[in-house]
């Protein structure tokens, strides 16, 4: 939790719903930024034609 500037006790003291809030906010931040090479894949050429059906 230093990561997020919290000593333990402060940690103690949170309401486990805000802290689990929080930290499911950075997972999903994390999972969007580490997208499968399949999504950033570059469609050119024939394949394009095959995509648009020409």
């Amino acid at each position: 939790m230093m990561h997020y500037g919290w000593t333990l006790t402060e940690v103690k003291e949170q309401p486990y719903f805000q802290l689990l809030s929080i930290l499911n906010e950075d997972d999903k931040k994390d999972k969007q930024k580490t997208k499968t090479k399949k999504e950033q894949e570059v469609i050119k050429g024939k394949d394009l034609i095959k995509l648009f059906g020409g």
